[in-house]
């Protein structure tokens, strides 16, 4: 959890997309746009931090007017709003083989994800139409996924379990953490991901990083997520929100819990919490 307040006006909003920028029907609302231009009147910069590629977060730069970085795969990946790379932080290749052996023994669907260059072994399997809906590409299919990323020496940036069974999913998270530790960073983005990347790369990095690449102290960030993976970013900003649709463990770890976002939570957070602090401290 965050310190519950910020000891200096607001300078920067990290947000989550999906369940926190979007809407149920995972697209911007009017009400959300008129908030990110408030943000920019009021001088306090807006970054995406997802478990998307940032390839699938380009879509928001233009109506967002995004000028500031994008962190994608929680954080393993750092691109401009132009998507040139700044920070990359691939997977160890040793974790490979035993990572994707943990998410098969729990029964769900394995991607990896080289960069932006998306891998599958079946093209209709779980949630990949879903999947390419949101990202606005298609995955390549490879027929022996395990072997495509040992013998290409290409390293993987992030490696997901999949599956709308969300005991599977479970089970597969607790697999991965079982077997690796803390040699990765296994997390739920949603019940029907796992999301594992370097252990260096969670949205709590990749918010000191977009601090740092901003000259920003975290202490002046506002964090506003609704998933698993988003409670590394509450700790580390001055004030961490919670969507009303986030599980009650996610609401526990943040300072503060707006409105769902099928009401306009995360415009709801702007008007109400964000930028009242932001004025407030500056006075």
């Amino acid at each position: 959890m965050g310190s519950g307040s910020t000891s200096q006006p607001v300078q920067l909003l990290v947000s989550d997309v999906d369940g926190t920028l979007l809407g149920p029907d995972r697209r911007l609302t009017e009400p959300t746009v008129r908030a990110a231009a408030d943000l920019a009147r009021s001088g306090v910069a807006l970054a995406l931090a997802s478990s998307r590629p940032p390839q699938g977060m380009s879509q928001f730069v233009v109506p967002l007017g995004l000028t500031a970085p994008m962190a994608g795969f929680n954080g393993a990946m750092i691109v401009t709003p132009g998507l040139v790379e700044i920070r990359e932080r691939p997977l160890d290749p040793t974790v490979i083989e035993p990572l994707v052996e943990a998410l098969r023994s729990a029964g769900v669907d394995v991607w990896a994800f080289q960069g932006s260059r998306w891998l599958v072994e079946a093209a209709d399997g779980a949630r990949v139409d879903h999947h390419a809906a949101d990202v606005g590409y298609r995955p390549e299919v490879v027929g022996d996924l395990l072997a495509t990323l040992l013998g290409d020496g290409e390293p993987a940036t992030k490696v997901v379990g999949v599956s709308e069974d969300t005991d599977a999913v479970a089970a597969a998270l607790g697999a991965v953490r079982g077997r690796l530790g803390d040699r990765v960073a296994a997390s739920s983005s949603q019940p029907v991901y796992v999301d594992v990347t370097d252990p260096s790369a969670t949205k709590g990095s990749a918010l000191l990083a977009l601090c740092e690449l901003l000259g920003v102290a975290p202490a002046a960030t506002v964090a506003i997520g609704d998933g698993g993976n988003d409670v590394a970013m509450f700790g580390a900003a001055g004030l961490g929100i919670a969507m009303g649709n986030a599980s009650d463990g996610v609401r526990r770890s943040a300072d503060a819990v707006t409105a769902p976002n099928d009401r306009d939570g995360w415009a709801a957070a702007v008007s109400d919490l964000v930028l009242p602090v932001s004025i407030g401290s500056a006075s």
